[in-house]
């Protein structure tokens, strides 16, 4: 049971991290970018298409993990928000 735990947080974790870190990038470079939009919508469904394929793999059809990986997730989501605005208030935006 605590294995599934650890096993769900790390794979929610990481992908968190795909998924966040990948936005991250996106908005980066959509300034830039010759089409923004093709960019986006790209980025949209390979960061979707990445998290389904680790839940889908890390869950192995058990509830216990798939909830732990929700909660792994959201560490990370949580963690990137709160260095974002860390991040903003420095610069002074």
């Amino acid at each position: 049971m605590i294995g599934d735990l650890l096993i769900g947080v790390g794979a929610g974790a990481l992908a968190g991290i795909l998924f966040f870190g990948g936005l991250r990038w996106t908005l980066g470079r959509v300034v830039d970018a010759p089409r923004p939009e093709v960019l986006a919508v790209v980025s949209f469904f390979v960061r979707i298409v990445a998290i389904a394929a680790i839940f889908i793999v890390m869950a192995d059809g058990r509830m216990s993990r798939m909830v732990a990986g929700l909660v792994g997730l959201l560490i990370v989501r949580t963690a990137m928000v709160w260095s974002t605005r860390r991040e903003l208030k420095a610069t002074g935006e």
